[in-house]
């Protein structure tokens, strides 16, 4: 996923992942992310697929960010099993306009009840990334100074033993969105690698050439095509008028074929949203 993410973008991007796993046998999914994200809930609706469509004992999911996956698109990359980064790539920050309320609410409901769960992640420091005015410390357990882990105060009182914890500084900036480089993103348990570059990626996970590129076809793009209203309406105007001119003509011909061809296409559009 490179640029700025689109319903386009992501509709293509789940109907390659679902083909490849079932057409082609794969269990290693690498989402390569370059992205200042720019569609929240677009980016949420493929955070939430890649969190809980995919059985993990079956598929690995591994987000690949070099460079940027900016604001609404770090939460595609959180949703993977694991995140890998390069050491001076960005994770978060970047909202151009800034998230309303409302998107805030709804993102970081999506965060604390699907991807975090979904990941056995803490939810507090993805929400950050969402949420500029959620505070997130540092926790040290008591019984091992050197075990920290990073929550709210609410997600803290959320522990089995919120007494088994000692608050230490604050790790957000109140009214500032999370950002994080890799390096640190590695720290605060946010990313589990990180890779200088793709020949360090693969090294990593024992990989002696590259993942298949997944790319889209003739099909894809008539797929996106049919997903627009005017195109399905006009399909309809079409099949109508090739029904009339069959009905008007005895026996079957390119009428009945033509109607039944734009009905076909009409029928893939409507389950497709």
């Amino acid at each position: 996923l490179v640029g700025p993410i689109t319903g386009e973008e992501v509709n293509r991007a789940q109907r390659m992942i679902d083909d490849a796993i079932r057409e082609r046998g794969a269990n290693f999914i690498c989402l390569w992310l370059d992205t200042e994200g720019g569609a929240p809930a677009e980016s949420a609706r493929l955070a939430v697929y890649l969190a809980t469509a995919l059985d993990a004992a079956e598929v690995r999911t591994v987000a690949y960010v070099p460079n940027l996956a900016g604001a609404d698109a770090a939460l595609i990359a959180l949703a993977c099993d694991e995140l890998v980064m390069a050491p001076r790539a960005v994770l978060g920050g970047g909202w151009n306009p800034a998230p309303s309320e409302d998107q805030v609410r709804e993102l970081s409901q999506i965060v604390r009840e699907t991807l975090a769960p979904g990941k056995s992640r803490s939810w507090s420091l993805p929400t950050a990334i969402v949420d500029p005015d959620l505070e997130v410390f540092a926790y040290q357990r008591l019984e091992d100074m050197k075990y920290v882990e990073y929550f709210c105060e609410q997600e803290a009182t959320e522990q089995s033993e919120p007494d088994a914890w000692q608050k230490g500084d604050a790790i957000t900036t109140p009214g500032t969105p999370l950002l994080v480089t890799g390096t640190v993103a590695t720290e605060l348990w946010l990313a589990d690698h990180e890779a200088e570059d793709f020949t360090s990626f693969k090294a990593h996970y024992g990989l002696e050439n590259d993942p298949d590129l997944l790319e889209p076809g003739w099909a894809d793009f008539l797929v996106d095509a049919l997903a627009s209203p005017p195109v399905a309406v006009f399909l309809l105007v079409i099949g109508l008028t090739a029904l009339y001119v069959e009905m008007q003509i005895p026996g079957i011909g390119i009428g009945g074929f033509c109607a039944a061809v734009c009905f076909s296409l009409i029928w893939r559009f409507l389950i497709s949203n």
